[in-house]
């Protein structure tokens, strides 16, 4: 198993979906300034 390693972009991804595990991923994507599909792939 390889090791992954975390940007600022995931860490900001986890804290918004810590803080509500419903927030739909456009709201994450708005949030984190990159598009929907960007916050699909990484989540």
């Amino acid at each position: 198993m390889s090791k992954q390693i975390l940007d600022s972009l995931d860490r900001q991804i986890l804290k918004l979906i810590s803080q509500d595990a419903r927030i739909p991923f456009l709201e994450v994507a708005r949030a984190c300034n990159v598009s929907g599909a960007a916050i699909h792939q990484r989540v």
